[in-house]
């Protein structure tokens, strides 16, 4: 009898999961969390990789600005009348070796962007393309990542689209709101950072950054309450938002966590170039959606899902 080839299996991305063992202590603690995700690891880099086309249109974006069309500015405002002043006392054989010292501080150059037709059209079409999809690729990810919390079977790829396809129109508008307010905040947190140092610049900051920090931890909740239930986009915000107070212990883990998941790819990044930059494409996204899923779905079945089922049954 001929024996079956072995294949490589690490990315097969319809692959069944391994289930929940029988007898297994199921209680959402942390050695359960390490547990499954060691167990789903295989599975999480193929979401990693379905993550990445949500990275790309970033990624073409900043290759555009800093390797595109370039153009030479002076440093310093002084550059123009130190050169005419140089250019004068060269005329009048007049040189100063002073003034050759000043005119070479003031007159370094720096490359700027320079943007073109080209470049802002490709800029333009990558930004459109993550605006549209982005709702559309958060629904999928999150959808994979709470059935693997909740120990359900996982077929990455056929999963991934049928979550996309069963919620699209509210993975759109929200997704569209969803990357709206992000960009807000980021462009806050940049503006009001590069101008502190005055009393209420500094109280604008951090508020800013603790509504980024809030926001975050209600985007633990908004797309698993779109693929869980029928729900209206205004009760996603108000559910989250409730969410990321009666959760307060779990979101504050779960928090942690990724913060501590962040500092060591920080690490990895300082100590292993350019393996650190390389090495967290293969597996960030995807570890760090899991730990928001396993922080946020059992506070949700805790608040909505078994209280609903008790009242139907």
């Amino acid at each position: 009898m001929k024996k079956e080839k072995k294949q490589f299996r690490l990315f097969d991305m319809n692959r069944n999961g391994k289930g929940v063992p029988k007898n297994e202590d199921t209680t959402p603690n942390v050695r359960r969390y390490f547990k499954l995700l060691w167990r789903n690891f295989s599975k999480l880099l193929s979401i990693n990789l379905l993550s990445l086309f949500m990275v790309i249109p970033l990624i073409a974006i900043f290759a555009i600005n800093v390797f595109g069309p370039q153009t030479p500015a002076y440093m310093s405002t002084l550059a123009a009348p130190i050169t005419g002043v140089e250019i004068f006392a060269s005329v009048s054989d007049n040189i100063n070796p002073s003034l050759s010292i000043i005119s070479q501080i003031t007159t370094n150059k720096l490359a700027l962007q320079m943007d073109t037709p080209l470049t802002m059209i490709l800029i333009v079409v990558c930004g459109l393309l993550l605006f549209i999809t982005w709702g559309w690729q958060n629904i999928g990810i999150t959808y994979l990542s709470r059935n693997i919390v909740k120990g359900d079977p996982v077929f990455v790829f056929s999963d991934y689209f049928y979550a996309i396809k069963r919620n699209w129109k509210q993975g759109l508008l929200y997704g569209m709101i969803d990357f709206a307010i992000i960009a807000v905040l980021i462009y806050e947190f940049v503006y009001y950072y590069r101008i502190t140092g005055q009393f209420w610049f500094d109280v604008m900051f951090y508020t800013v950054f603790a509504l980024g920090v809030l926001y975050f931890i209600m985007r633990y909740y908004t797309y698993l309450l779109i693929i869980t239930f029928d729900i209206k986009i205004f009760k996603v915000f108000k559910h989250a938002l409730l969410f990321s107070i009666l959760g307060i212990k779990r979101n504050f883990l779960g928090l942690l966590g990724i913060l501590m998941f962040v500092a060591l790819n920080v690490l990895l990044l300082m100590v292993y170039m350019p393996l650190g930059v390389i090495l967290p494409f293969a597996y960030f996204i995807g570890v760090m959606e899991f730990t928001k899923a396993y922080a946020a779905y059992p506070n949700v079945e805790k608040y909505m899902i078994l209280p609903a089922m008790n009242s139907e049954g």
